[in-house]
């Protein structure tokens, strides 16, 4: 079994976080309001990742996961609805792809098959509650599609009708889950559903940005605005946007830019998210074994610091409130409630720069304004607040036994709010502010 690096991380941590005096103006600034609560969907999700009985539910259950995605061979459904969460089930995944060793025929040289197909894999999961149906993973990659996109739509379409007529009008189908935002292919399949007459539940595709992580927040925008939200889509049905995979493979083990994928797709209003799978530095396949993509070690499964990041995020899921930042790439999420009672809580993360011509630090201090303070019942008619940090070390692979770095102090409240500078927060790194009563 593989140590824990707590001890390394935690000396580390508590030289380098402090509390002190406000910084400069031109330090990064993150701002709470505490009496002003939001209501984004929680976005916590997975690609395969288990199986009927591992990881344990002990490791599953804090997350809060929202989506699980993958076929009933790699995700059990009966286990994943148990735990909680909708199902988005791949048929393409059980259909297989061209780029396979032995590569079946493709949807459109016998669209007969496809629709019994289809058929027979939506009777398989009838029963099944808030199943979501994605027609075809990743069309715009030469792996898993070699046609062209109108045959693509009327795989997409012959899908929809058919699940339709076993399942009934209250079936969910998505697409067109591209490999990247591709307004091209979403665009293309909405005007092909709006003349054809079928309807598109949900619009999907996959964010791994290899540039700008916050610009994941307009390309919901834009979504949303394109498609959505347009009257001139109305009979095509959108109700929803799903990201079903998120978080490329550069970013899989790094605490905060995770926080920054969970936040930009919450400001963009993403309705469902999963963090995808992807080999580890010896070769493993993360998408098979059951280490939720990765945030659990493989064989130990310990976690590692990115599930105990993922946890805080999906502790305070139910309570978000108001949280501005100055910087881009220094993000807060604040929430009123934490994973114990009478706590609130504030997650900072400090992401790379991978777009334009200023480049990271590799630390940054941040000015953190916590207002509204009365708002949170338990601080009611208090003049002081206790805020304590815990730090979420970028440690790659390595498991770690807790969050570390922890330092509380009491700090006076005035005029409803506390005023503090947290120091030397690292790149890649996050932290949690974990506000209580004295």
């Amino acid at each position: 079994m593989a140590r824990s690096i707590a001890p390394l991380a935690l000396a580390t941590l508590t030289s380098a976080l402090v509390f002190a005096l406000p910084a400069a103006a031109a330090t990064p600034t993150v701002r709470v309001g505490f009496g002003s609560p939001q209501a984004p969907r929680p976005l916590v999700g997975f690609v395969h990742g288990i199986d009927a009985v591992s990881p344990s539910d002990a490791r599953i259950e804090p997350l809060r996961p929202s989506l699980w995605r993958g076929k009933l061979k790699d995700v059990p459904y009966k286990r994943a609805h148990e735990i909680g969460g909708r199902y988005t089930y791949v048929l393409s995944d059980r259909w297989g792809y061209p780029g396979q060793l032995f590569a079946p025929r493709a949807p459109y040289e016998d669209w007969g098959a496809w629709r019994k197909f289809v058929e027979r894999t939506a009777r398989t999961g009838k029963e099944g509650e808030g199943i979501v149906w994605d027609v075809w993973n990743e069309p715009n990659h030469p792996y898993f599609w070699a046609g062209t996109k109108e045959q693509l739509y009327e795989t997409y379409r012959i899908a929809w009708q058919a699940i339709h007529e076993v399942i009934g009008p209250e079936a969910v189908v998505s697409g067109p889950s591209t490999s990247y935002y591709s307004p091209e292919w979403i665009g293309g399949l909405v005007e092909y559903c709006r003349s054809r007459g079928c309807d598109v539940d949900a619009l999907s595709w996959h964010e791994f940005p290899t540039g700008s992580i916050p610009a994941i927040e307009g390309r919901l925008d834009q979504a949303h605005s394109r498609w959505v939200n347009n009257p001139a889509y109305d009979s095509v049905g959108i109700q929803e946007v799903h990201l079903n995979e998120v978080i490329g493979a550069k970013d899989q083990y790094l605490p905060a830019e995770t926080l920054g994928y969970m936040r930009y797709m919450e400001r963009g209003g993403a309705d469902l998210a999963a963090r995808a799978c992807w080999s580890d530095s010896a070769g493993a396949d993360n998408c098979y074994n059951e280490t939720l993509g990765g945030l659990l070690q493989p064989g130990s499964l310990l976690p590692r610091s990115v599930w105990w990041t993922t946890k805080a995020y999906a502790d305070g899921a139910g309570s978000r409130v108001l949280t501005k930042f100055s910087d881009p790439y220094v993000v807060g999420i604040g929430s009123s409630a934490s994973a114990s009672a009478s706590t609130a809580q504030l997650l900072v993360g400090h992401l790379e720069r991978r777009s334009g011509s200023v480049r990271s630090r590799p630390s940054t201090d941040v000015r953190v304004t916590l207002r509204k303070l009365s708002a949170l019942g338990f601080l009611r008619g208090s003049k002081q607040v206790k805020v304590t940090i815990q730090g979420f070390p970028a440690t790659g692979e390595a498991p770690l036994a807790a969050p570390v770095g922890r330092r509380g102090k009491v700090h006076r409240i005035r005029d409803n709010e506390v005023a503090l500078t947290l120091h030397g927060v690292k790149l890649h790194e996050a932290y949690r502010l974990v506000l209580t009563r004295p």
